[in-house]
């Protein structure tokens, strides 16, 4: 597993029980079970949002949730989609499901079991009406894995892994079809428009329209900021683009007006909270699903500096061996940016926020930030190197603690720190379920029907 970018957990109200339905059950009648807003990012890097020391994305939004919630710098998540979402609709490990060896694909004739019974479908149990907006990537061949099959009373968004911003087309060579519904229908109507900003509306749609005397589960998975397809791979809005001429190198930038599309979003999601009252009794989670693909991994231009590696592998940022030891992406500490504190209290989600609570101040802010960014000593290098860890030829072991970029390998120096580790792992292996990854089908080839990504198992 890798280190998330964050997990940001926004709470305005005080539980009197651990237990999810002893909560319902028992919770005074003035008081209601509190709104869950779970705001997920995808591929988003650890160094692509301004709290964690960077200057040079402007994340006010995200960065007032943090300053005025609880940042959980001890989470971890699995470093790619699948399981990692898996996991977050099972509360199971992925070994436990199946689910742990690489991402699904449209043309995979599997999903998450449907003998689990997933998070919507618990809390639909504790009276909640839930919702989700965006990607879902837990399995489509066949209906019964679909959102709306699975405890989501409606979902506007898509299927796969990814698919273009604009055209909503997603591809997975060799196959390439349209992957945006509304429910299980095509949702032809919304070709053109930019995948954040209708995921955004939607979620502000189903706030202002809702009956809030029924708790919300309203589960927001963004496109944004996975790569698109291979002939437009960080597709942004031009003026967004335009707004950071700051920043040299062209793909960099583009990304950043995708993060900056995101952040933009959760503002203005949690407006529509406030101005529908409904946010002095709401939890709002923010993290993302895995680290971020740096250096032009997977089309993409994210930064976990100073973390090692990318996404799809073990070590905190995250790295495939020892030879790349260098992919941190930018610092974002180049050049003259500063960091706005005005930026962040002046932000749509700080003023809603306001509203309800006495909120974050300038000291409080700098604290907060100083607190959060993991410093490793002496500068990094794209020709950094670290010593004797080659995960797949040999131990690694690290001291995460006082060496949060694993540059120091200890597993010499511990032999019994290890031997026990092994033990552990040992243990665990034998608990893990094959994984369920199966070759393509060809039935599940868009081109059959009529250039769409469908439930093709349905037609047997």
């Amino acid at each position: 597993m890798q280190n998330s970018l964050i997990v940001v957990i926004f709470i305005f109200f005080q539980l009197h029980s651990l237990n999810g339905r002893d909560i319902a059950e028992n919770m005074p009648s003035r008081e209601k079970p509190p709104h869950i807003i779970f705001i997920i990012a995808d591929d988003l890097g650890w160094n692509d949002v301004g709290f964690h020391g960077s200057n040079q994305i402007p994340t006010p939004n995200i960065d007032a949730l943090a300053y005025n919630g609880l940042i959980l710098n001890n989470y971890y998540v699995n470093p790619i989609c699948t399981p990692s979402r898996s996991a977050l609709m099972t509360g199971k490990y992925p070994i436990h499901t199946g689910m742990q060896h690489r991402v699904l694909y449209g043309a995979e004739p599997r999903g998450l079991p449907l003998n689990e019974t997933l998070l919507p479908q618990h809390l639909q149990r504790l009276g909640y009406s839930t919702h989700i907006v965006g990607k879902w990537h837990l399995g489509s061949y066949k209906l019964e894995y679909t959102p709306t099959f699975r405890g989501f009373e409606s979902h506007i968004g898509y299927w796969t892994g990814h698919h273009d911003y604009f055209d909503h087309t997603a591809v997975e060579n060799p196959y390439w079809g349209l992957d945006m519904r509304r429910g299980v229908d095509v949702a032809w109507d919304l070709h053109g428009q930019y995948s954040t900003k209708i995921f955004t509306e939607e979620s502000e749609k189903l706030i202002n329209n809702y009956n809030s005397s029924k708790p919300l589960f309203l589960y927001i998975a963004h496109a944004a900021v996975h790569s698109g397809n291979p002939y437009n791979p960080l597709p942004a809005p031009d003026n967004t683009v335009a707004k950071f001429s700051n920043i040299a190198n062209y793909q960099r930038r583009k990304y950043a007006a995708m993060v900056s599309e995101l952040d933009d979003s959760v503002g203005r999601v949690v407006a529509a909270l406030k101005n529908k009252k409904m946010l002095k009794n709401s939890i709002i989670i923010f993290t993302t699903d895995n680290g971020g693909p740096a250096d032009g991994f997977n089309l993409n231009a994210a930064s976990n500096w100073p973390l090692r590696g990318t996404k799809n592998t073990s070590v905190k940022g995250s790295t495939y061996n020892g030879d790349w030891d260098g992919w941190y992406g930018p610092s974002g500490h180049e050049g003259r940016q500063r960091y706005d504190i005005g930026q962040i209290l002046g932000s749509k989600a700080n003023r809603a926020i306001s509203s309800v609570m006495t909120t974050a101040t300038p000291e409080s802010v700098r604290k907060t930030r100083h607190a959060a960014i993991i410093r490793c000593g002496e500068k990094l290098s794209s020709e950094a190197r670290f010593s004797n860890c080659k995960p797949l030829k040999e131990p690694c072991l690290f001291n995460i603690v006082n060496d949060p970029c694993e540059r120091e390998n200890l597993a010499s120096s511990f032999p019994t720190v290890l031997k026990h580790l092994e033990e552990l792992i040992t243990v665990i292996n034998k608990t893990v379920v094959p994984p369920s990854n199966l070759p393509w089908d060809e039935k599940g080839n868009p081109a059959n029907w009529g250039n769409t990504w469908t439930n093709f198992g349905d037609s047997e």
